[in-house]
């Protein structure tokens, strides 16, 4: 586990997006923004098992997550480690992060939805390197 400062640690757990990085077969960067949940240790991410991503994970376990407020004062966190990709019991974390990201009634409505087309997994990322920039 990583030491984090309080000023990261309240952005980390706002309700910023985060900029998942992975790496493409050639070794370029492969960059989507996702949901996350953090436990206190690790960012758990649901995604659809067949996105670039997920693809990028299976291949090539090193990522990185970059959390950022972009109205001032500008910060941000960098978090760089390691991603593993597995089954999981999805709903919970799906309605859960739909509510946080879009309200409790736009969000519960979205998660009903959204479950009855698709199907997920997930995306345990525990870093092991931070960066943290705020802005006075």
């Amino acid at each position: 586990m990583i030491n984090i400062s309080k000023n990261a640690e309240s952005l980390i757990k706002g309700k910023y997006l985060a900029d998942l990085v992975t790496i493409m077969p050639d070794g370029s960067p492969h960059i989507a923004p996702v949901w996350y949940k953090y436990d206190g240790e690790n960012y758990l991410i649901l995604s659809e098992p067949n996105t670039v991503k997920v693809k990028n994970i299976k291949n090539d376990k090193r990522v990185a997550i970059l959390i950022s407020k972009t109205d001032p004062p500008y910060s941000y966190v960098m978090l760089k480690g390691h991603a593993k990709i597995s089954d999981y019991e999805y709903e919970p974390l799906l309605m859960e992060l739909s509510v946080k990201y879009l309200g409790e009634s736009a969000g519960k409505k979205y998660g009903d939805e959204i479950k009855q087309t698709s199907e997920f997994i997930l995306i345990t990322f525990t870093p092991n390197k931070v960066v943290e920039f705020f802005d006075s």
